[in-house]
């Protein structure tokens, strides 16, 4: 069905879709009501005559899974698997519905097994081990060896707060999360930083991270298009300028 906010990437030649919210109009063509979504289709990108494709749906006998929801992320994360091989997973990060509220799990669907698994790491306040926050509409990527995920901002609940508002609340954190041992660890990044912001663009290039544009408030006026780079070896953030911005 149609919907925003879905989560997608790509694993081999398939691309994966999961989540999203979907509304559907009314006769008179006005907003009519909205659901999230907790499907999961597969697109084969070397022939996309072969169109989508169902892989798993929450209820009956699908097994566990993420829960429905929108403003989630996805990732690929790669581990070595049995006999060395390495094996890809798609790593489904946080996200909301509107009747729960916000999520900061994680799940992780390997292809070759059919399967979701449930990677959420656990609080431990006496090991002093913590976990982000819960979020939605973040942004996160992985390392080019598919070892660690990298998650930077997004809109929480307001108990989380840097910039509050009585609903959400605009996030800055930078985390990083080791897939094999399933462990998050916050980085307290030097220098300069972006603003915090949501529904920004993120992406990896040549071992580093660059952020783009995103909105800075949960209130109206606050878009931006400045771009940054995250040195993955310092974590620390640099502003590029560099010809027109428009």
């Amino acid at each position: 069905v149609a919907r925003k906010a879905a989560a997608a990437a790509r694993l081999g030649d398939q691309m994966l879709v999961y989540g999203g919210k979907h509304c559907h109009a009314t006769e008179e063509g006005t907003m009519g009501g909205c659901r999230d979504l907790s499907d999961l289709w597969s697109l084969n990108l070397t022939d996309l005559r072969d169109g989508w494709t169902k892989v798993w749906e929450a209820g009956g006998d699908a097994g566990s899974g993420p829960s429905p929801r929108h403003g989630h992320t996805a990732t690929v994360a790669r581990l070595e698997g049995k006999g060395g091989a390495l094996e890809e997973y798609l790593v489904i990060f946080a996200g909301r519905t509107d009747s729960v509220g916000y999520y900061n799990d994680v799940w992780a669907w390997s292809p070759s097994r059919g399967a979701w698994f449930d990677w959420t790491p656990d609080y431990d306040h006496t090991a002093e081990v913590s976990v982000p926050a819960k979020r939605d509409h973040h942004h996160a990527c992985s390392s080019a060896d598919g070892s660690k995920m990298i998650l930077y901002g997004g809109r929480g609940d307001p108990s989380t707060a840097e910039h509050q508002h009585s609903h959400s609340t605009v996030l800055g954190d930078l985390w990083e999360l080791d897939y094999s041992g399933r462990r998050w660890k916050e980085v307290v990044s030097g220098g300069r930083k972006p603003r915090p912001r949501y529904l920004a663009d993120f992406a990896e290039s040549g071992g580093a991270f660059y952020i783009f544009g995103g909105d800075t408030s949960v209130e109206p006026g606050g878009r931006v298009n400045d771009l940054w780079r995250l040195n993955t070896t310092t974590y620390e953030f640099e502003e590029l300028r560099r010809g027109y911005v428009c």
